[in-house]
């Protein structure tokens, strides 16, 4: 299909593979990555409070409302709201917080 869009392009494309987590893990002004391992130590350590925390803070929901605590929609919504906190609050304000150490 490039091939294919290739004659109406103004300039070459530029392509990239990406695993996903570059946006929390690559300062923009740099290209440089950080290493893996550091990448999972921060993750888990964000990952991990989050894991505990949310299902406590949400039982009063599960509780009042039976149908949130069906086998499938408990891990559902509290997945949800873990993913939803990691994506746009705590991993950029985190990975801000440790640059120091994690590109180091």
């Amino acid at each position: 299909m490039i091939e294919k869009v290739r004659p109406l392009l103004n300039t070459d494309e530029k392509i990239e593979i990406k695993t996903g987590l570059e946006f929390w893990f690559t300062p923009p002004e740099a290209k440089k990555m950080a290493p893996p391992y550091k990448q999972f130590l921060l993750t888990w350590s964000a990952i991990f409070p989050l894991s505990v925390l949310i299902p406590w803070l949400l039982s009063p929901l599960f509780s009042a409302l039976p149908f949130f605590s069906t086998p499938l929609i408990k891990p559902l919504i509290t997945s949800l709201f873990i993913v939803a906190l990691m994506t746009f609050v705590i991993m950029p304000r985190y990975a801000r917080l440790v640059a120091k150490w994690l590109y180091r």
